[in-house]
Parts: structure tokens; sequence; C-alpha cells
């Protein structure tokens, strides 16, 4: 240096390449800077990258994209095997919360103001189920939709401070996480999505992953949009032939514009049910945001398309409710058909108890069953309230025989 030799050592060596390491890692976040989205409600405007966005696009580019996302949505029908209904069902839930994510932290405010629960907008969507089965277009695909573009969080990225330093730099842009994993999804997913009370602008928090993570947590399903995927395709599509990966590349975002225009026209009435609500009556429930959002979807797309596509059928957040739980109450259900000797009735005492030998999916039931139905895990017996395991399940169950000992024991004890 400057003439003159320098000698460098082990160490210098080895605190460079750390230094480089670092440098690389926080280059590589802020090479994909995330998008800033805001909302104001107010001045109705939506602002993205700090421009507002033209929110009266032309008719034609409107019915492009809906004609373009019923091909997308058709798809899967003609693609797909398996539980396809089911699959379009959830996905068009999804999609229909998904949309609306940038109105979320403000229906969670008003909520908080007038002391309402916010479960009733939740702030996380987890995609999980088998290979193949769309999770990753489905989500490309709506980001182009809304955004034009894809923008993802790299699992190795996702920390904790890496999430709340993405919050405040995009606002209420999306953070989207593919391919998660099960230590990734425990921490710190499972901490970020119980921290439900959050200030000011914030995003939604959508997740993907395959088989790995085998159960959602009660107090997951309870806050997330939770979407087990049972269909997929039975042969793999290369990204060449696969009209999913050209509808998502072709699509713009005239469409979603068009829907932001909806929301804004429609959220002044939608504010006012949170000063209509009556704390003395329970029936009484606070605005639906999936409900608006599906609605004004729908009336798009069969405005632009002539008539709405079967797949685009309105659902409102008890759908979503009822969605969470589909996947334990199918598991039950199906142990209730075809091993039937593994359930022992307790109906003076009211308990059901079900014997599961594999400890893995003991551990799984215990996760995806509901605090209100569960009662205790003992060895290797699952014990529920009865009448609740009733309502919920949808099934009458019926004694079979007289309670073995060690049962009689466990039910003794409890």
């Amino acid at each position: 240096m400057i003439g003159k030799a320098v000698a460098i050592t082990v160490d210098h060596i080895r605190k460079a390449r750390e230094q480089q390491r670092q440098n690389s890692l926080i280059k590589g976040i802020e090479s994909r800077e995330i998008p800033r989205l805001e909302v104001d409600a107010e001045r109705g405007e939506v602002r993205f990258r700090g421009s507002v966005l033209d929110l009266e696009p032309a008719n034609s580019e409107v019915a492009a994209d809906a004609k373009l996302l019923d091909d997308f949505m058709q798809g899967y029908r003609s693609l797909f095997s398996g539980r396809v209904d089911e699959l379009v069902e959830d996905y068009n839930a999804f999609m229909a919360w998904f949309l609306s994510a940038p109105f979320i932290c403000l229906a969670r405010d008003a909520a908080l103001q007038h002391d309402l629960s916010v479960f009733r907008y939740p702030v996380c969507g987890v995609l999980h189920g088998k290979s193949n089965a769309g999770k990753t277009d489905l989500v490309k695909t709506l980001m182009r939709f809304m955004f034009g573009q894809p923008w993802w969080l790299t699992p190795k990225d996702f920390t904790m401070t890496n999430f709340h330093g993405l919050s405040e730099k995009g606002g209420a842009f999306p953070i989207v996480v593919d391919d998660i994993s099960p230590d990734k999804f425990r921490d710190p997913a499972v901490q970020i999505i119980k921290n439900d009370f959050r200030a000011s602008i914030y995003p939604v928090l959508v997740l993907s992953t395959n088989q790995d993570v085998r159960a959602v947590q009660s107090e997951v399903i309870k806050r997330a949009v939770v979407v087990h995927a049972e269909a997929s395709t039975p042969i793999a599509i290369s990204s060449k032939n696969n009209p999913l990966t050209r509808i998502s590349k072709q699509i713009s975002t005239a469409l979603y514009r068009r829907y932001l225009a909806g929301i804004l026209e429609a959220w002044p009435a939608f504010i006012s049910g949170f000063h209509e609500h009556d704390p003395g009556d329970p029936a009484h429930e606070a605005p639906d945001l999936v409900k608006l959002s599906s609605a004004i979807l729908c009336r798009i797309i069969g405005e632009a398309l002539g008539e709405v596509p079967l797949w685009c059928a309105s659902v409102d957040i008890n759908f979503l409710g009822a969605m969470n739980g589909r996947k334990i109450k199918d598991r039950v259900r199906s142990q209730w058909e075809y091993k039937r000797s593994s359930f022992e009735i307790a109906r003076n005492t009211n308990r059901l108890v079900m014997t599961v030998s594999d400890q893995m999916d003991r551990n799984d039931f215990r996760k995806d069953l509901p605090s209100h139905v569960i009662s205790d895990v003992r060895q290797d017996k699952i014990i529920m309230w009865l009448d609740q395991a009733e309502e919920f399940f949808g099934i009458r169950f019926s004694a079979q025989g007289r309670l073995s000992g060690l049962v009689r024991r466990i039910l003794d004890r409890s």
C-alpha cells in the first residue's frame, strides 16, 4: 500500500470475509427494495412507490385482466386432480382476503377504537399441503395482478428484525415468504402472527409451505387465513407449457386498480358500521371486510365478462373460519368412519377419547384441535369434550361398548 509492503494475517482475512458476508446480506435485502404502499381513505387515494395510483383504468384493460384471471382459476380444474373443487373454493376465498390487504390495518385500527376483536381481520395467510398444488403460482399471480410484480422475502432472510424493518419501509405492502421450513414457521412466524396489536400502517404476512408443516396450532388458526391444499398436478408441467405461468406474466394491474376504487367508494359506509355497533347486542357483529372485498371483486368481474364465473363465489369471514378448521374436521371424520374402534364415548362425564398410537399423528391432532374442543392428552389418548366435539365436527358420537380400564382410570383422575 502506497508503495510499501503490508503483512496480511489470517485474522485480517477472516474479518474481511465476515464483513463481506454481512455487506452481501444487507445489500441482498436492499437490492430487493420493498415497495411502499399506503391507503389514504379520507382523500380516496392509494399511493404506491410514492405515486398516486390511477384508479380509473380503461374498460378494455379491466376486461382483459378479468379474462386472464378467469382462465387462471379455470386452469385448476383442467390441470389438477384430487379435491379440486375445494381447492378452487379456498383459493377464491384466499384471494378475497388477500386483495383487501392494504385496508386490513385500517379495519383493525377501527376495531380497536371500538373495543372489538381484531381476529375478524386476520393479518396472516398460510398456504400448506401437497406439493405442486399451485400455491406459489397463486401468490405470484396475485402479486402481479395487484402490483405488477412479485416480491418475495427468502426464507433465510425471514427474521423478526427483518420483518419489522420491512414493515416500516413497505407500509401496507404484503410480505410473502415462500417454501418456509418448520423451524422458521415456529420462529419467527408464530410469534409474528400472535402479535395482533400493531400500530399505524403495517402489512399482511403470507407464508407458503409443503407437507413439512404438518399441523397449524389453534392459536395461529384463529389469527390467520389457512388453506390446506388437497389437490395437485398429477404430473410435472414445465414452466414453458404451464398456462398458469403464462397468465401470471400477461396480467396487469387494471382490474385491481378498479377494485381499489370500489373499496374506497364503499369505505365510509364500511367504517360507519363500527359506529353503529351496539356493545350490548352480542348478535351485532363488526363490519365484514372479506364480504365487502368478495362482493366488489364479483361485481367487477361480472361486469367485465358479462357474467360472474362459478369459481367467483361470494365469501365472508365465516367462510374463512370454516375453511381454517376443515383439515382437522376431515381427519377426525375419516378416523370415525374407518377406525371407529379408536373412539370411546363417556357421555356421563362429557368426554370423547380417541386413541392415536403414532406420536407424530397425535401431536398433529393436538395442535390442530381447537382449544375449546380438546380437554387433555394422556399417553396415547386424546381427550375431548364430547358436546363441543359433536358440535364442531357435526357428528353424533355413539357409544361403542364399555370403556376400557385405562380410559376409565384417566377419566376418573381428570
